[in-house]
């Protein structure tokens, strides 16, 4: 391309190209607990498939309430408390009531924890950059990891709307309904 040939031309091509290099590279190598984030090179229902797999808990839910509850174990928070001696937390659990589920459910009520807390010194701890900010009354198809025994979900994952998620439900099939709890006497 003889044209092209003004000053700088060629560093800004090359740097350009870096930049494309770097970006396919992180669309492969970008990763948290729940997997690659970006998949560049994947089918939908090839990447849908290995989500339902990977994944330990399928449902679709509305956001009935948040709530902060105790006993979650939190690594950094655990490490504060030798600077803070008697440190407590609560940590923010999003509850749902489920519609339907495809995996890994065996109540009509679930709840999502995250990383933001609440804590004894007046403190607040944020959320995570990758986790799926859920809000009350709406409804959402939930793909969640159980980790350290809590269910979480994560922004990487298929967890979407329910306006965003007519794509992915004829992958998924029909479904199930959770057992309706016994009426208490």
């Amino acid at each position: 391309m003889q044209g092209l040939s003004f000053p700088g031309f060629q560093t800004h091509a090359k740097f350009g190209r870096a930049i494309l290099l770097s970006l396919m590279v992180l669309g492969v190598a970008v990763s948290t607990d729940f997997g690659t984030c970006i998949k560049l090179d994947v089918p939908f229902a090839e990447s849908l498939a290995s989500e339902v797999k990977e994944t330990d808990a399928i449902f679709l839910g509305n956001v009935e309430r948040i709530d902060f509850i105790k006993d979650v174990p939190n690594e950094f928070l655990e490490k504060r408390r030798e600077i803070v001696p008697g440190l407590t937390w609560e940590t923010k659990t999003t509850v749902f009531r489920v519609d339907r589920f495809w995996k890994g459910i065996d109540d009509d009520e679930i709840s999502i924890i995250s990383d933001e807390t609440r804590n004894s010194d007046g403190t607040r701890s944020g959320p995570s950059s990758d986790e799926y900010d859920f809000e009350k009354g709406k409804t959402y198809l939930v793909f969640a990891r159980n980790i350290d025994g809590f269910l979480r979900s994560s922004e990487c994952s298929f967890t979407r709307r329910d306006d965003q998620i007519e794509e992915i439900l004829p992958l998924l099939g029909e479904g199930k309904t959770p057992p309706k709890p016994e009426p208490s006497r």
